[in-house]
């Protein structure tokens, strides 16, 4: 997500997370704590991640069908783990069809 006032610098950084069990739910990095862990995440990284906000997911463009978000926060603590469990690639491919039956109304991010 950017700023309004300057589209170049980010105010979130948000992104989908995936279980053992190829559940999905989103977290956000809120503005001030993007420095702390602007380098802690790897794509494609597997961490245990403990101390984190949970708020019920609303307002268009969710990236996952999940009726909770993550929010990291001061006290969010990330330690990467070793596992060959979680899947590295959790993509959910649409149809074109299903995606034009919308007609844009949808909430999700495709």
């Amino acid at each position: 997500m950017c700023s309004i006032l300057d589209p170049l610098k980010p105010f979130a950084i948000d992104m989908v997370l995936i279980d053992v069990e190829g559940g999905k739910i989103q977290a956000s990095i809120r503005k001030p704590m993007m420095k702390k862990f602007k380098n802690a995440i790897v794509e494609g990284g597997v961490y245990t991640m403990i101390n984190f906000g949970v708020i019920r997911s609303a307002g268009n463009y969710r990236a996952a069908k999940h009726e909770y978000k993550l929010l990291f926060s001061g006290k969010t603590r990330l330690f990467p783990a070793q596992t060959e469990l979680i899947p590295l690639n959790g993509l959910s491919l649409v149809n074109t069809e299903d995606v034009f039956k919308t007609n844009g109304d949808s909430n999700y991010l495709i």
